[in-house]
């Protein structure tokens, strides 16, 4: 089986947002990121409360909201700041988003990219992961291997014979 693709840089994000929630220490550094400004904002309000009681139901309202707006658009600026970052520090990386050729052969995974072979054999996969549209292919470690957009497969079908292919010769 041989597919054609090339990555973008929101493979990368998403790559990025699922490691986030996978990784340990990616996640206690996200746990802060969401909950400690919140925890921040609630210890102002009480302070705020121990001295003023006129409009304190008022001010309660206006802290949850922001709580909830923080809690909605923390996700999008974080995308915002990861895709604005991506174009500048990658924007010339022709190796990155050039056009990716994946064959699966009887024991290996074999990737060429800009005349360079990169092989994988079937035993060294720890993971293989479908997210958001994306197949990530994982070395040992959480090492990426391949990013495989699901929309340069025609059907279904297709897909699922490329991941029972994989599947099939994991050990």
């Amino acid at each position: 089986m041989k597919i054609k693709y090339k990555n973008t840089v929101d493979d990368l994000i998403e790559l990025n947002f699922y490691l986030n929630t996978k990784l340990k220490n990616r996640r206690i550094k996200n746990y802060f990121l969401k909950y400690g400004y919140m925890l921040i904002i609630l210890l102002i309000s009480i302070w705020y409360f121990k001295y003023n009681y006129e409009d304190k139901y008022i001010f309660l309202i206006i802290v949850t909201i922001l709580c909830l707006l923080w809690l909605v658009l923390l996700p999008i600026i974080v995308k915002m700041e990861l895709r604005h970052r991506l174009k500048d520090k990658d924007s010339n990386n022709k190796y990155l988003y050039s056009e990716t050729i994946l064959k699966l052969k009887n024991d290996k995974i074999v990737i060429l990219k800009n005349d360079n072979k990169s092989e994988l054999s079937f035993k060294d996969i720890s993971n293989i992961i479908i997210y958001k549209k994306r197949i990530f292919i994982f070395k040992e470690n959480f090492n990426i291997f391949a990013i495989v957009p699901v929309k340069v497969f025609l059907n279904d079908s297709e897909k699922n014979k490329f991941l029972n292919t994989i599947k099939g010769n994991l050990c």
